[in-house]
């Protein structure tokens, strides 16, 4: 079933890509960008002023799928009860040198692009439902000569928030990031894939061993230099990985060396 699925998608690609190309006249051009996950720009902000992950976790997701090699060019926007894949049909330069608006899916959905380098950083979007038509924006941090995009949200956690010594329960434990695709952390010794979707109702995180075994916690965030640590119980989800739930008390993570009020 799987398979005639997949051969359906990619039929309909074809489809909508040729009717793109008899209008223009020309084949469409799949860009060279990085796939990068954009948020809506109201879940960053919640972000930046409190720490707060739930708009992300709970809230669309807009993904560009830009695949020269697989000749796939899609726009992916995600939720919890629903994902729409609406494959390219036509690109235009915007207002902008870095700018780009593009036409994708039956409905003929137009999304904005801004990009930075190679990778898309902002978007807006209009003609879907559902509370889908908003500006969406990329994880990004602004360095001294460029600003770098993060493919996720979770890969700006394993590169900028979890790295350091931790002090947990008077023992101290190294984070690093443990290199890869997906971004992954190695805690104390062990590495893990990052999660926000995934995250039981409570928790911000969920982490998913790399090894493949089931999850056993979730963190959630408490400001820079603090997390707590939530142990979960997990089971295996029909629609794939797992489905997991908060299973006992958590416990609190802190910066070494930081001074907390809380």
């Amino acid at each position: 079933m799987s398979a005639l699925i997949t051969n359906h998608k990619l039929a309909m690609t074809a489809i909508l890509l040729l009717l793109a190309t008899m209008a223009s006249g020309e084949p469409l051009d799949i860009p060279a960008w990085r796939t990068v996950s954009l948020y809506p720009r109201a879940a960053l902000e919640r972000l930046d002023a409190r720490f707060d992950l739930s708009p992300i976790r709970e809230g669309p997701r807009l993904t560009i799928v830009a695949d020269r090699a697989e000749g796939i060019f899609d726009v992916v926007l995600e939720e919890a009860s629903r994902k729409e894949t609406l494959p390219v049909v036509s690109v235009s330069r915007g207002a902008g040198p870095r700018e780009r608006t593009l036409v994708a899916g039956p409905r003929g959905a137009c999304v904005r692009v801004a990009l930075a380098g190679d990778a898309p950083f902002e978007a807006e979007v209009q003609g879907m439902d559902g509370g889908l038509d908003q500006t969406y924006v990329a994880m990004a941090r602004v360095t001294e000569s460029s600003l770098r995009v993060y493919t996720c949200a979770e890969q700006e956690l394993v590169e900028e928030y979890l790295p350091g010594t931790w002090d947990v329960e008077g023992r101290r434990l190294e984070a690093a990031p443990a290199g890869g695709r997906p971004a992954a952390v190695r805690l104390g010794g062990k590495d893990f894939f990052l999660s926000i979707p995934r995250a039981p109702s409570g928790t911000d995180v969920l982490l998913l061993p790399r090894d493949g075994s089931a999850p056993s916690f979730a963190i959630r965030l408490r400001g820079p230099d603090s997390f707590h640590e939530t142990p979960v119980r997990c089971r295996p989800d029909p629609k794939g990985g797992y489905a997991c739930e908060v299973s006992g008390p958590d416990r609190a993570w802190r910066r070494a060396g930081a001074r907390l009020n809380r």
